[in-house]
């Protein structure tokens, strides 16, 4: 069984030459320690087709966390998103991952309740609606 999917997306400006959430996947990715995870990495950067495309790898690995990530240009620092605002509405959805339990070790981080309203924010906000439909316990 896959321990955890995951994911990052595709550049989407024309000046950037890498993602660094992707970057920093490719890194941790030849790792042993992070075997046997699946990694789902260049995403389009489109809402709907991104999160078919997660939810369709949940459902067929069926991973026990899922870990979305994405890049924010203007921030200095790594941020834990908790909660997702859906694309357009008004629903919210919460991490139940403790975040504030992890940043005594990760000094760099922040955590965030601003995800941006783009398209890290939207695959955030369909994954966490998905994993409440999975049969298994799983964590986004």
């Amino acid at each position: 069984m896959t321990q955890l999917l995951l994911t990052s997306f595709q550049t989407w400006q024309a000046h950037q030459t890498s993602n660094s959430s992707d970057d920093l996947l490719g890194l941790i990715g030849d790792r042993p320690a992070f075997a046997p995870h699946h990694y789902l990495r260049h995403l389009p950067v489109d809402t709907a087709i991104a999160s078919r495309m997660v939810c369709a790898q949940i459902d067929q690995l069926q991973p026990t966390g899922v870990l979305c990530c994405g890049m924010a240009e203007t921030r200095s620092r790594l941020s834990l998103e908790v909660r997702a605002r859906e694309p357009g509405g008004e629903r919210i959805y919460t991490t139940a991952i403790p975040l504030s339990q992890f940043l005594a070790q990760l000094p760099h981080t922040t955590l965030s309740e601003d995800a941006g309203q783009f398209v890290c924010e939207g695959l955030y906000f369909y994954v966490l609606q998905h994993l409440e439909t999975c049969s298994w316990p799983c964590w986004g």
